[in-house]
């Protein structure tokens, strides 16, 4: 089950009352507890591609401990999923003793109410509380992706001036103090 410090309390703007949402690990072989989130081709495309997909390399990885998916839970709904990678598992750009975030993704009935800076919250309260010797966590926006920039700028990452050539173009790195991201926030429109 959950606890307090795992639940994003939050009204959402659409909604008058304050709902509980938290993450839920999920093994590799859960992929159907996903099949509801929905986005559009571009979207998909930018959170990492098919869940199919992403699922498959997680099967394929050659660290799964260092793989930790996640539903996101809100009144009994899974409305998002991501992925944190740790230590073998991370990729080439991250820094020494940080957890990477990857594939997030809230699906389209649900975007723009909050659910995207409250999955990045609760992410970095797990890292807290699961790996406490880890200060920061990492990710890569795409470029031409400006609706998930301003959602990480607005949940404290700060970009480290590395850029890259991604799956799909130019990928920009960002990181943000554990501490920052696991603290409360204004939840509305992510």
């Amino acid at each position: 089950m959950t606890d307090d410090r795992s639940i994003c309390h939050f009204t959402a703007a659409a909604d008058t009352a304050a709902m509980a949402v938290y993450l839920r690990p999920l093994t590799f072989s859960e992929r159907q507890v996903v099949d509801a989130i929905e986005l559009d081709a571009e979207q998909q495309r930018f959170a990492g591609g098919s869940l199919d997909d992403i699922f498959h390399a997680l099967d394929a990885s050659a660290h799964p401990a260092a793989l930790h998916p996640f539903c996101l839970v809100a009144d009994q709904a899974v409305v998002g999923f991501l992925v944190l990678r740790e230590g073998p598992a991370r990729p080439v750009w991250a820094l020494d003793e940080t957890i990477t975030l990857h594939s997030l993704r809230v699906s389209k009935p649900f975007q723009r109410r909050g659910f995207g800076a409250c999955a990045l919250r609760l992410a970095g309260q797990w890292i807290k509380a699961e790996r406490p010797t880890i200060s920061h966590v990492m990710l890569t926006v795409n470029a031409d992706n400006p609706d998930a920039s301003v959602l990480y700028l607005r949940c404290g990452f700060q970009p480290t001036g590395t850029i890259f050539q991604g799956r799909i173009g130019r990928e920009r790195v960002m990181i943000c103090a554990i501490d920052k991201i696991a603290e409360p926030q204004d939840s509305g429109g992510g």
